[in-house]
């Protein structure tokens, strides 16, 4: 789907990573908090990747197909997500506005300025697959949204959730992969599955959490303020 298609406000964006380039919006994806967890989703067992080194699990935010808005009308895509936090996660999440909305190339981020409401924190772009004839665009794109948690989580249905305190966040982002059995050592985080993976296993972020993660390095993330407006419910409505 074009990105510009649903988030028109970038038509106005000057910045050079979006503007006038053919974008494609790949997924719309949250990485949930409160004030002591941030919580994310490990990738399904059928995606995960085994090789001679080892296996490697995919780890980031909860996401949706933004295909899924054609079927659900007069919805912002951030509700979309909350609805699906919701059925899968079992709770509650409000939008949070940290105040500026970012876009990441490799290493180049950039500040976007033209704000809008409900507006993503960050757009992390990646290049585009091999194949695809003459549509292929110049980038993929997934747009990041920071959650609230506003009621507590139930048992996930088929999802596999880790949860890692805030105040050891950038202690978890220092390193590119963790092994199992290595994180769950650590008295800062949890993870909470059906089946828990084997502890040799080793999780490696995927595109929101990675996006995060270069964020942080780069000393931008506001892993302190971000803070839900008051009476932002996404997750209300009727969803």
């Amino acid at each position: 789907m074009n990105l510009f298609e649903v988030y028109p406000h970038l038509h106005n964006e000057a910045h050079p990573i979006v503007a006038g380039r053919a974008l494609r919006l790949i997924a719309i994806s949250g990485v949930v908090y409160d004030e002591q967890y941030f919580y994310f989703e490990l990738g399904a067992e059928q995606f995960w990747a085994r090789s001679a080194r080892g296996t490697y699990i995919g780890i980031g935010g909860a996401k949706v197909r933004p295909d899924l808005l054609r079927l659900s009308a007069n919805n912002e895509p951030v509700q979309l997500l909350a609805r699906a936090i919701r059925e899968s996660w079992g709770c509650k999440v409000d939008l949070s506005s940290p105040g500026a909305s970012f876009v990441l190339q490799e290493a180049e981020v950039g500040l976007l300025q033209t704000a809008v409401a409900h507006a993503p924190f960050l757009f992390v772009l990646t290049p585009p697959r091999l194949g695809g004839g003459d549509d292929v665009p110049d980038a993929l794109a997934q747009a990041v949204y920071l959650l609230h948690l506003r009621r507590r989580i139930r048992d996930p249905k088929d999802t596999s959730l880790l949860s890692v305190r805030r105040a050891q966040f950038g202690t978890f982002l220092e390193q590119d992969t963790w092994q199992v059995g290595e994180l769950l050592a650590q008295p800062w985080a949890e993870l909470r599955a059906k089946r828990l993976p084997p502890g040799t296993a080793f999780l490696r972020p995927v595109l929101a959490l990675r996006g995060l993660q270069e964020l942080w390095r780069q000393g931008i993330f506001p892993l302190d303020t971000a803070s839900p407006p008051a009476g932002d419910d996404v997750a209300g409505g009727g969803l």
